[in-house]
């Protein structure tokens, strides 16, 4: 049951993690901004991983721990990056008092 558990909140942290990259990645417009992004992502994606696996699993690495965590970014790549997507052009669009299109480009 507390591995159950333990698999259940890594599902939890790949959703949240992927949610938030998403999010931030809907703000980067340049490729210079993307590839600081992706760096910062990981860094900041293993740090939290670790410091989860010491706080719910007791410091133990076990391979389902990996699995629970890729399986809830693909959970939430899969249902939600199309919302998640609209709703950062949308806030992009309102702040910056800028249109993009669907394919990021600016049309005004």
């Amino acid at each position: 049951m507390a591995d159950l558990l333990v698999a259940l909140a890594f599902v939890a942290l790949g959703v949240l993690c992927s949610a938030v990259y998403i999010v931030a990645l809907g703000f980067a417009k340049s490729k210079v901004a993307v590839v600081v992004l992706d760096v910062v992502s990981a860094l900041l994606l293993v740090a939290t991983v670790w410091a989860t696996n010491l706080f719910v699993n007791n410091g133990q690495f076990r391979l389902f721990v990996v699995v629970a965590f890729a399986i809830g970014v693909q959970l939430n790549v899969t249902i939600s990056k199309r919302t998640l997507d609209k709703l950062c052009k949308a806030l992009y669009n309102l702040f910056t008092n800028k249109g993009v299109d669907k394919n990021g480009k600016d049309f005004l």
